[in-house]
């Protein structure tokens, strides 16, 4: 399915209610320290999703955690694995597999 991108409050969000793509940008979005959510899907069938921010915060692993187990009540058809990368300075696709296509940047 294709994305369109649009901006929301400053944001670009990918809009494609009927993905994964989309819920995991709609959900993930919602936590102010991740600039970015990127998303893989190896030849497993086996998605990935990677949730960019600055540094890492114990705080953020609260909010994520209840985020992501929403994420896969919602959508149980996809198997999630889920991570955390910082982006440490560098632009946010530098901190992700070159593979891995955006879903959210702010």
């Amino acid at each position: 399915m294709a994305k369109e991108l649009s901006a929301a409050d400053g944001l670009a969000v990918a809009r494609g209610t009927d993905s994964y793509e989309g819920l995991v940008a709609r959900q993930l979005s919602n936590i102010p320290s991740i600039e970015a959510v990127f998303v893989y899907e190896d030849d497993d069938g086996l998605v990935h999703v990677y949730s960019v921010v600055p540094d890492f915060s114990f705080d953020l692993y609260k909010k994520l955690h209840s985020r992501e187990r929403k994420i896969e009540k919602e959508f149980p058809e996809a198997t999630l694995d889920f991570h955390v990368r910082a982006h440490q300075g560098r632009k946010a696709d530098q901190a992700v597999p070159i593979e891995a296509r955006a879903v959210f940047v702010r």
